[in-house]
């Protein structure tokens, strides 16, 4: 069984400011999307997580309300 350490360390797995770092954006515009509601993310404890091949579907479906001017880009 694959465990979380090595889904992080593989970066299947990111973090809010991973993720910031990883799409090249703020920290502030990866928390927004780890709030808007319908993102894939889950918790451990207090830490936020989102899987790679979620976001990956998540941005695909909200690729078109984004680009009309969806909350993340009102940040």
């Amino acid at each position: 069984m694959t465990t979380l350490k090595e889904l992080i360390d593989e970066k299947k797995v990111f973090t809010p400011t991973e993720l910031a770092s990883y799409l090249g954006v703020g920290k502030t515009v990866a928390y927004a999307m780890f709030n808007e509601p319908g993102f894939p993310c889950f918790h451990i404890g207090r830490r936020k997580f989102v899987m790679w091949g979620d976001l990956y579907v998540w941005l695909m479906e909200n690729k078109s309300t984004q680009e009309k001017g969806g909350a993340i880009n009102d940040v």
